[in-house]
């Protein structure tokens, strides 16, 4: 049972780190997108 609960945990983990790199991912994306129009206009 203990084995068991460590699996899910570290799984959970996985889980978790891969939402966030996914979200981050998204985020640098929309933010990219979000800024070249103001960097045209810098220009």
């Amino acid at each position: 049972m203990q084995h068991q609960l460590t699996k899910d945990r570290q799984s959970l983990q996985l889980i978790l780190i891969f939402t966030l790199k996914a979200s981050t991912t998204i985020y640098f994306k929309e933010l990219e997108q979000f800024d070249k129009p103001q960097f045209e206009v810098l220009r």
